[in-house]
């Protein structure tokens, strides 16, 4: 699967305000700010014309250990183009918790104490080597998947281009979650309460 075109991003409310690394992806990746949302997650997977985007969104964070304002969030955003994974719940698993358990083990970006996730950066961008290497990391384990139970296939015309949604829960039926983002082309996952469970 060398023949992927993969961009990476992040984004995030630290001590220094909403912004995100590379710059560019910025202005699509701010609309997840949202400082009263619960201490969850959410998995948005999005086809927008010939690209499929998954943005991880982490609430609950705080801007930063000492003085920090609470209500932050950060992001990691992989768009993969003309193909798709059709198992979401593998593809959630394996980059993206793998990559926030990363994350929070090397304090470098974030760290946990106790009860409390906080930024240890002003700005994203101040750790540019380290994030420039992630994403050289997670471009290589995506190239490298190997087809099978959880494949990653083309994007069949069938698949509408939408920014309409829909909500769903995490423990629903993973070929079901599949099925339905065929069907209709944008969804989002997440242990909400009120997001629906498809059995």
């Amino acid at each position: 699967m060398n023949n992927l075109n993969i961009n990476i991003s992040f984004c995030g409310s630290s001590y220094g305000g909403c912004n995100a690394y590379p710059k560019k992806d910025y202005n699509k990746l701010r609309k997840y700010y949202n400082n009263s949302a619960p201490e969850s997650w959410l998995l948005h997977i999005q086809r927008i014309n010939n690209v499929v985007k998954y943005d991880f969104v982490k609430y609950g964070l705080t801007t930063s250990f000492k003085n920090g304002r609470t209500g932050s969030f950060f992001c990691i955003s992989i768009e993969i183009e003309n193909f798709y994974f059709d198992n979401p719940i593998y593809f959630y698993e394996k980059y993206f918790c793998k990559t926030y358990d990363t994350l929070l083990k090397q304090e470098v970006l974030i760290a946990k104490q106790v009860n409390q996730t906080s930024f240890l950066v002003n700005f994203l961008s101040d750790q540019r080597k380290y994030l420039d290497d992630l994403i050289a990391k997670i471009e290589s384990e995506v190239i490298k998947n190997e087809s099978g139970t959880n494949r990653i296939v083309q994007i069949a015309d069938s698949i509408n281009s939408t920014d309409q949604y829909a909500k769903i829960h995490v423990s629903s039926n993973p070929k079901k979650i599949n099925k339905f983002f065929t069907e209709y082309g944008a969804i989002q996952i997440s242990d909400f309460k009120d997001y629906f469970i498809i059995k």
